[in-house]
């Protein structure tokens, strides 16, 4: 086989093994399967849990909106190398159908984190506005519904 078929070929797989490690990121958060999201916001303080807050969105509408935000950043990304751990869980957002947990996606600071179901984890860096952005998704909302504490 000549080399530059070689090189056509091992290409072609490089981009096809690249696909399918993102396909899994473009296919979370599908609002069509989830029926809550649930924001789960750690606190200031780890050590306590009289500070947590459980904030749960079930209107399709407002499911929506969120899914949107992780959608529109499929593209962005990046695959951490074997043995890196992601950041701290300050955050975590679960897309759920009924009890099952569909996708779930956790951030500290200005760094959304995922794991795909084989085991990968995969980082995004966010703004401070884009942060704000999805905070605000579950806040000042007639239809949040906050878990007692």
């Amino acid at each position: 086989m000549p080399i530059r078929t070689r090189m056509f070929v091992a290409t072609a797989v490089a981009f096809m093994l690249a696909g399918c490690s993102q396909q899994y990121v473009l296919r979370l958060s599908n609002p069509e399967q989830a029926t809550a999201v649930v924001l789960f916001d750690n606190g200031k303080d780890s050590e306590s849990i009289d500070d947590d807050t459980l904030v749960i969105l079930d209107e399709p509408r407002d499911i929506t909106k969120v899914a949107t935000f992780f959608e529109s950043r499929s593209g962005q990304w990046n695959r951490l190398k074997e043995g890196e751990a992601p950041p701290m869980q300050h955050y975590t957002v679960q897309f759920r159908k009924g009890d099952k947990v569909t996708d779930r996606f956790w951030f500290e600071n200005n760094t959304l984190c995922l794991k795909s179901p084989d085991g990968t984890y995969y980082t995004c860096d966010i703004s401070e506005r884009e942060r704000a952005q999805l905070l605000n998704s579950f806040r000042f909302n007639s239809t949040t519904k906050q878990a007692a504490k």
